[in-house]
C-alpha cells in the first residue's frame, strides 16, 4: 500500500469515528464561564444558549485521533417563535470552515451531503443535529479534539447569531448526553 493511499484510509477512517455512533460518556468542565441557563432534564444537565425564541441544546463532538483533520458537531435546535427560522452556517476558529451537512442512503450506500441552503428550522419544532443525520462538519482542524475540550463556534441563523460551545466527548460517544445528573 503505498503512503498515499494508507493516508487516505487513515482520513476516511477518522471521518467514519467522526460520524458513526458508539457510546461513552464525558464532564462538561467549567459552566459558570459560559452565558448559558442550565437545566435539568430526565435526570441529565444540558447546556442552553438562546438567541430570541431560538434555542440551542447540548452542543457536542467527539475526540478525533490525532491526525485527523475533520470532526462533527451535534447539538438540538428548538424553535418556540411563531415564525419558521432557516440554520444557514456556522464558523469556528478552531476549524478553516464548518459546514451543514446531512446523511442520506443513495443506491444502499450511506453518502453525505454539504446542505448550502441550510436547514429550516420550523416554527414550535426542533431540529437534532446527531450522529448518522444532520450534523455540523469541521473542516480543516487547528489541532485534533480532545475528551474535554471546548470547541467555539457561532452558528449563523437568519434571525442573528449565537456563539456556543461543543463539549468534546470520547471518541465513538453516542449522544451529548453527559450521563450524569448534574455537574
Amino acid at each position: 500500500m503505498r503512503i498515499r493511499d494508507f493516508t487516505r484510509s487513515i482520513a476516511a477512517l477518522a471521518l467514519v469515528f467522526a460520524i458513526i455512533p458508539v457510546s461513552a460518556f464525558a464532564h462538561h468542565n467549567n459552566p459558570a464561564e459560559h452565558a448559558v441557563e442550565e437545566g435539568v432534564s430526565d435526570s441529565h444537565s444540558s447546556l442552553h444558549y438562546s438567541i430570541g425564541d431560538v434555542h440551542v441544546e447540548t452542543p457536542w463532538s467527539r475526540a478525533t485521533p490525532p491526525t485527523a483533520n475533520v470532526a462533527a458537531g451535534y447539538l438540538t435546535i428548538r424553535n418556540e417563535a411563531d415564525a419558521s427560522d432557516r440554520f444557514i452556517g456556522a464558523s469556528s476558529p478552531s476549524a478553516q470552515r464548518v459546514e451543514i451537512h446531512t446523511m442520506d442512503m443513495v443506491n444502499d450506500v450511506m453518502q453525505m451531503r454539504h446542505m448550502a441552503d441550510g436547514l429550516e428550522i420550523p416554527a414550535g419544532e426542533e431540529v437534532v443535529l446527531t450522529p448518522g443525520g444532520y450534523h455540523l462538519m469541521l473542516i480543516g482542524l487547528e489541532a485534533p479534539l480532545s475528551e474535554g475540550d471546548l470547541v467555539p463556534v457561532t452558528l449563523q441563523f437568519e434571525g442573528g447569531t449565537v456563539e456556543v460551545e461543543l463539549t468534546v466527548r470520547a471518541m465513538g460517544a453516542s449522544s451529548g448526553d453527559n450521563g450524569h445528573g448534574g455537574h
